[in-house]
């Protein structure tokens, strides 16, 4: 039984003694009922023969707004020992923290980029403009801006926006990075939580800075700052002012041209690369749990430095410093 049908069963039973009531799915879910149970039109539970209905969503997003429809199927929430969390049901130890929700894209502005319908979306809810019922279903209105990644289900693999970054803990390498040895003990919430990085008035510690590897890096399409050419921009225009160039050397131009076009089409590239570690405010990253282990969703222009703590470590290792020690 696949993961939808499993779902939709274990709801029925939820309510026992009640009569078959429609089931009502999104575009995506129907999709997915589709791919999972064939060309039929009803579903049977503990309770009967329900009818499966699809939802019509008759709204439409406007500028850089999207709108979106909760997914339950997707992830359902547990009572863990640090609160509640959002747990994957197609796999039990991929989790959001409760404010994060996994989401399905109905309609999209026609500014907005990188989203379309039926995508799989993170949000964070405290940045959901507003929330409002059609047609007795529940929808969510929000800035395109304020979605941080996509959810691929089938490989249960975050997928980041453009302009974001995930990354996963790192604490061998943020011990050496920090001692420059590996030698020396740290306690293990230095490690997890970060090094406290800003206080407020009162003395308390209100920022920690951690070190993590970087997973992958979505597509960079914002400049860091306004009208701030990038580096292929400035070469073009650098050699365009050159007043050694003449009429005859236009041709050069056209295979930087045709980078420009690229960049502008798929991001221009990063300075850092998946497998660096990087240094970044824990406080501004989205935590998320995939396969049991922990990752963060980080704005790039948050990325405040990369750290070679290979070079460290040898370095370290050849002065004698570093390295694990052998009993003889």
């Amino acid at each position: 039984m696949g993961r939808l049908l499993s779902y939709l069963q274990s709801q029925a039973a939820l309510t026992p003694g009640r009569a078959p009531y429609p089931i009502r799915l999104t575009p995506g879910q129907y999709a997915d009922f589709r791919s999972e149970a064939g060309d039929v039109k009803t579903i049977t539970t503990c309770l009967g023969v329900h009818p499966v209905e699809l939802i019509e969503c008759h709204t439409k997003a406007t500028g850089h707004n999207v709108i979106l429809a909760p997914r339950g199927d997707i992830f359902a929430e547990v009572e863990r020992d640090t609160g509640v969390e959002l747990v994957c049901l197609a796999n039990d130890i991929t989790s959001v923290p409760d404010n994060v929700a996994c989401c399905e894209i109905i309609s999209v502005g026609e500014l907005v980029q990188g989203l379309k319908p039926g995508d799989l979306a993170f949000i964070d809810f405290f940045e959901v403009k507003q929330g409002y019922v059609l047609d007795n279903e529940e929808l969510y209105i929000a800035g395109s801006e304020a979605f941080k990644g996509l959810f691929d289900v089938e490989r249960q693999a975050i997928i980041p926006m453009n302009n974001y970054v995930v990354t996963r803990r790192a604490s061998d390498r943020m011990l050496v990075s920090i001692n420059g040895t590996d030698r020396i003990h740290v306690p293990a919430y230095v490690l997890t939580d970060g090094i406290a990085s800003g206080r407020t008035s009162q003395g308390s510690v209100s920022t920690h800075i951690i070190y993590e590897e970087v997973v992958s890096i979505g597509p960079l399409t914002v400049r860091g700052l306004p009208n701030l050419m990038t580096r292929l921009e400035s070469q073009i225009l650098s050699e365009l002012a050159d007043p050694r160039l003449s009429d005859g050397d236009v041709g050069h131009f056209w295979p930087l041209i045709e980078k420009l076009r690229a960049e502008r089409r798929d991001g221009r590239l990063p300075d850092f690369q998946k497998g660096d570690l990087v240094a970044f405010c824990k406080e501004i990253g989205t935590r998320i749990r995939v396969r049991g282990e922990f990752q963060h969703l980080i704005p790039y222009h948050d990325v405040l430095a990369v750290i070679d703590d290979a070079s460290i470590l040898d370095g370290a290792i050849r002065a004698g410093k570093a390295g694990v020690l052998q009993v003889a």
